[in-house]
């Protein structure tokens, strides 16, 4: 009975290895696969004991550069916005200074039709306490490769840090440059400046990463679902990332423009403006000033009273393109007629308002006036009045104080004058959104009455316009347009751009090395 007991378990056993008979030793088969596997230990042992790493053997273009010494810092590599897809490459520039640290390993599920799936994940933060900060999150079988595999992915998002102060420049930068916020999911991350001494006020996570950017003084607000740490680390690496995204003056390039044209005619302004005679006669001088610009009498002499106005009249300023670079507030009418008399004005609708007052209805008349020297040039008005007369004088003012210049590109060859707007344009007022799309030379102005009259008084010849809204609303539809035709000069086209003289791309300073076929990797 024990004999045959025993040749159950030895035939049982003889599945897992050569042992025959009632002896377990076929167990032990079972255990030679374990032996196996123990070697594959063994040899991943190796690499980190005797043997060594083996030799980088990089596969891009940016990681032969590096390896060769032709870029010879991270710095080069962030100016151009190279991809890095090799983590090796952080590890040639920042190497032992690099430190990780594991902020969370969870398991997380899967349903598959086979039941349950679980897995590891893990988030590693990585920094070298100065000025440098990654992070990373991995999903792995097991705990070990999901670290190795999230140390891996925080080297590829490595993201400098830029430092700045709080009130004097005395001693190293120590803070953020600003206020920074960052968002993922529900979490909101804000990041303030703080004075030296006051340390990183926040939760351990933000606190971990901040400290590892080389961030020594901090206020932090979060809200939102904080408890999800991922969510958590993720705006906070966010927010850090944005330190270099706003350039302070400080940052800005020297550039050389003109003298501010109140600072160059400075010993003019100085003196005192000269009084303006017969003001003081009362009323009616005023009186017969007015009724004098309607007869023989002519229109009385333009007295400014701004600095703008002063330089205008005595010659200082001498183009309306001075006026728009300082972007100088023009306050007098007269300026305009200075430099634009070829201004030409038509009113586009006037209406009848009301208001309900104590005593009444109260009636005025609301004039909605459009001007434009049909060259580049065109403004709006709106006023109201308790007459026709005076509201229309009144939007012709206003008008002029609202004259813009104008842009003009082209549609496809860049033959002759240009004739169309550069780029699509939107405006919009109310419920009224005007687009106005570049066209072919010889298509004309094709759009509603409104902004045809206003298209042509700004020197834009050929245009498609498309709106939508409640366009019956002249007022709304004319201040659409405009909105629009303004937004000729908030778009530089690259021939616009300042020339800068940058450094070559590594790229294109290294084509000849790129060119080499890469070595073989000998195994």
């Amino acid at each position: 009975g024990s004999r045959g007991r025993g040749g159950f378990r030895g035939g049982f056993g003889g599945r897992g290895g050569d042992a025959g008979g009632g002896e377990r030793g076929g167990r032990g088969g079972r255990g030679g696969r374990g032996r196996g596997r123990g070697g594959r230990g063994r040899g991943r042992g190796g690499r980190g004991g005797d043997k060594g790493k083996e030799e980088w053997q990089p596969v891009t273009k940016l990681g032969r550069l590096v390896k060769d010494g032709k870029i010879k810092s991270l710095e080069e590599v962030y100016m151009f916005a190279l991809p890095i897809k090799e983590s090796e490459i952080i590890d040639q520039f920042l190497g032992s200074r690099l430190k990780d640290e594991v902020l969370k390993i969870m398991p997380v599920q899967k349903q598959t039709r086979a039941g349950q799936r679980t897995r590891f994940k893990a988030i590693v933060a990585i920094g070298d306490y100065d000025r440098h900060v990654g992070l990373g999150v991995k999903c792995s079988k097991e705990v070990a490769t999901a670290i190795r595999g999230a140390i891996i992915l925080a080297k590829l998002s490595v993201i400098p840090v830029r430092l700045g102060y709080w009130g004097n420049k005395i001693g190293k930068p120590h803070t953020v440059p600003c206020k920074l916020t960052g968002k993922c999911g529900s979490v909101v991350v804000r990041l303030i400046p703080a004075p030296r001494g006051t340390g990183i006020v926040g939760a351990p996570v933000p606190k971990k990463l901040l400290t590892m950017a080389g961030i020594e003084d901090v206020y932090t607000c979060s809200r939102g679902q904080t408890a999800t740490l991922g969510n958590f680390a993720k705006a906070t690496y966010q927010a850090i990332r944005g330190t270099f995204e706003y350039l302070s003056p400080d940052l800005w390039p020297e550039a050389n423009a003109a003298n501010h044209p109140y600072a160059e005619h400075s010993d003019f302004l100085m003196k005192a403006a000269q009084p303006h005679r017969g003001r003081g006669r009362g009323r009616g001088g005023r009186g017969r000033g007015r009724g004098g610009r309607g007869g023989d009498k002519g229109k009385e002499e333009w007295q400014p009273v701004t600095k703008l106005g002063r330089l205008v009249k005595d010659g200082k300023i001498k183009s309306l393109e001075e006026v728009y670079m300082f972007a100088l507030p023009i306050k007098e009418s007269e300026i305009i007629d200075q430099f634009l008399g070829r201004l030409k004005d038509e009113v586009l609708k006037i209406m009848p308002v009301q208001k309900q007052t104590r005593a009444g209805q109260r009636t005025r008349f609301k004039a909605i006036v459009a001007i434009g020297d049909y060259d580049r040039h065109v403004g709006l008005g709106v006023k109201c009045s308790k007459e026709v007369a005076t509201a229309i004088r009144g939007a012709i003012i206003l008008a002029k104080l609202s004259v813009i210049p104008v842009r003009l590109g082209y549609w496809g060859n860049k033959i002759g004058k240009p004739h169309t707007v550069p780029c699509k344009l939107t405006g919009k007022c109310g419920s009224v959104v005007v687009r106005l799309i570049p066209a072919p030379r010889g298509t004309g102005i094709v759009g509603a009455p409104v902004p045809k009259k206003l298209l042509t008084m700004a020197g834009i010849e050929d245009v498609y316009t498309c709106s939508r809204g409640q366009t019956a609303t002249l007022g709304n539809f004319a201040k659409a347009t405009y909105q629009a035709i303004r937004g000729t000069f908030e778009y530089l086209s690259p021939d616009l751009w300042p020339e800068a003289n940058a450094a070559n791309h590594p790229y294109a300073e290294h084509s000849d090395f790129l060119m080499k076929a890469a070595q073989p990797h000998r195994h």
